[in-house]
């Protein structure tokens, strides 16, 4: 499945607002559940818990990551879960952390999502 460069980009900002509201009220968050017309962010909302298992599994503490570096990776494992092409994925992920997040956060992006895609190749 392909995305566009807009849709990943709106993903991981609805990914990110859920986040963040996540902090605040998990009620409100069902909302966004429901609403979201995009399809990578409704991937992420549908099977959270997967994607973050995926995460965790691949030896990151989640929650210990900057909440943009967290959405940032959380819209790449959601993408390749929709069966987007792995290197466009990376691509976007290391293109929206440029744009969202410090000058130099792209290394560690690019270095978790190696960690998790390694982790995923082992198991499958």
């Amino acid at each position: 499945m392909k995305f566009s460069w807009k849709e990943t980009v709106s993903a991981f900002s609805e990914i990110y607002e859920f986040d963040i509201k996540e902090q605040v009220s998990k009620q409100k968050n069902k909302l966004l559940l429901n609403s979201s017309s995009n399809p990578i962010a409704r991937e992420y909302f549908s099977r959270s818990k997967y994607i973050n298992e995926i995460i965790r599994d691949s030896g990151i503490q989640i929650d210990k990551l900057d909440p943009i570096i967290r959405n940032i990776i959380r819209t790449f494992v959601s993408t390749v879960l929709l069966g987007e092409d792995i290197p466009l994925a990376v691509s976007r992920a290391i293109r929206i952390s440029e744009k969202f997040s410090s000058p130099k956060s792209y290394k560690f992006i690019h270095a978790t999502i190696s960690k998790i895609m390694s982790n995923l190749n082992k198991n499958s």
